[in-house]
């Protein structure tokens, strides 16, 4: 897959965030219904989750394509691009590697300092360029901002995310009664599609600036 042009980036990127609006909304919409209990209240946290968590990965990784699409050589990109690059070489070498191992290692980049990105994507746990991992919390998410150096800042939500977000979510996915009423789930809707909506910005203004560069 390749995203050759800011257009195009744009335009899947609108693609990911419509079809999860629109889940969302109606998850909302649904949520504030009379009739509704607070099982669905609590399924629905879940999904709120799910889907804030995939758009990031999603939108990220979609990032990196386009970045590597770029006809640009390693050399003259950002120290986090290099990283996602290498970090299959990297994680050959990361656990107690000898001398020989590192002096291959450190070969390899700079051998390849001049080359354009050519790693194919891969949209499978743990071949993606991005990975969220299991808990998408507030120090993953802002390791990912850092490696794309994208002028985001999202500290003013960390006790959000990982008090009322992840917890709860986590309460619920391992059968512990953590209750949802109504307006939690409202604000919690608030709070991870105005996440979104930052986050999907955050990624146009890196691309249109070309933050991606050194």
């Amino acid at each position: 897959m390749k995203v050759k042009n800011i257009e195009i980036l744009q335009d899947k990127i609108d693609r990911e965030m419509f079809w999860r609006r629109e889940e969302i909304i109606r998850l909302n919409i649904r949520a504030n219904q009379p009739s509704e209990n607070a099982t669905i209240l609590r399924a629905g946290y879940l999904l709120l989750y799910s889907s804030w968590k995939g758009f990031i990965r999603s939108i990220a990784n979609l990032y990196v394509v386009f970045v590597f699409s770029r006809d640009i050589s390693l050399h003259d990109l950002r120290d986090g691009f290099q990283a996602v690059y290498f970090q299959q070489s990297f994680s050959k070498v990361n656990n107690l590697p000898t001398s020989a191992q590192l002096q291959e290692f450190i070969r390899e980049v700079h051998s390849k300092e001049l080359e354009r990105p050519k790693r194919k994507f891969v949209d499978t746990t743990g071949k993606r360029f991005i990975n969220t991992d299991s808990n998408l919390n507030f120090q993953r998410l802002a390791r990912i901002v850092s490696v794309l150096d994208l002028p985001l800042d999202f500290s003013l939500k960390k006790e959000w995310i990982d008090r009322d977000l992840l917890k709860v979510r986590n309460e619920i996915a391992h059968g512990e009664r953590s209750d949802v009423d109504v307006e939690m789930f409202n604000e919690t809707v608030s709070h991870v599609l105005e996440m979104m909506d930052l986050f999907s910005e955050g990624i146009m203004t890196a691309a249109e600036k070309k933050l991606y560069r050194r």
